[in-house]
Parts: structure tokens; C-alpha cells; sequence
């Protein structure tokens, strides 16, 4: 990677069945509008982002159990570093609440999305 940040998106979907294992999903348009951030001294090893309902960290790797450990382990590292939280702590957050998803699984590089809510999230810091 050089200098800078890195920003990628993917196809638009009006549906998808999880892991897009065709190739394709019901292909659509879309107009979007994307903020970017960024946080100078701090870099991931895997691509993040989040909606207005979810934090999310992609792992992406040739196999979906490391897929899994990647964006796990990108997740932890995010929230240990917004939240303050000890590996303990983020140990039994994502206990009660990580979600995963396969997101693709039709070529060499499986990738896998590792989600946590806000709306738990925001209960951290009352």
C-alpha cells in the first residue's frame, strides 16, 4: 500500500442470496452518496465501514475460516481502540451480539463481514 488511504466499493444488488455464489446478484443502479474519514496514525489490515444500524469489518483471504479470524480480529482491534474496551470485554460483546456474513464466495478470495450494532454500542458510554 502507498501513501495514503485505500477506498473501494462493490456492485449495486436490489437482491442477493448470502456469498453470491453465482457470480451475481439481481443487478441494479444506484446512486450514492459515501463520506470518507481520515484518521491519521491509524490504519487496518482489512476494509471497514459501517451504516447507520451497524459497525462492520470485512475479512477477505483464501479460506473462509481465515476470512473470519480476519475480520474478527479487525473488528476487536476497532472497537478496543473507539471504545476503550479490554479483550475481555469485546470477548463477551461479540458473545451476545456479532452477527457474520459470507459475502462472497465465488472466486480464490472468500469474503466474510463481521457486524456488531450500534445501538449496543452506544449503551457502552452511558
Amino acid at each position: 500500500m502507498g501513501d495514503g488511504g485505500n477506498a473501494g466499493f462493490g456492485d449495486a444488488h436490489g437482491a442477493m442470496g448470502d456469498g453470491e455464489v453465482v457470480g451475481t446478484g439481481l443487478e441494479t443502479s444506484v446512486d450514492v452518496t459515501f463520506t470518507v474519514d481520515v484518521i491519521k496514525g491509524y490504519a487496518t489490515s482489512q476494509v471497514r465501514g459501517e451504516d447507520k444500524d451497524w459497525l462492520i469489518s470485512m475479512g477477505v483471504s483464501g479460506s473462509v475460516p481465515e476470512s473470519i479470524q480476519l475480520a474478527t480480529a479487525n473488528l476487536a482491534e476497532w472497537i478496543k481502540h473507539d471504545y476503550h474496551l479490554n479483550d475481555s470485554e469485546v470477548a463477551l460483546l461479540f458473545g451476545d451480539v456479532l452477527r457474520y456474513e459470507i459475502t462472497e464466495l465465488v472466486d480464490s478470495h472468500f469474503n466474510v463481514a463481521a457486524k456488531v450494532p450500534k445501538s449496543v454500542l452506544a449503551t457502552l458510554n452511558q
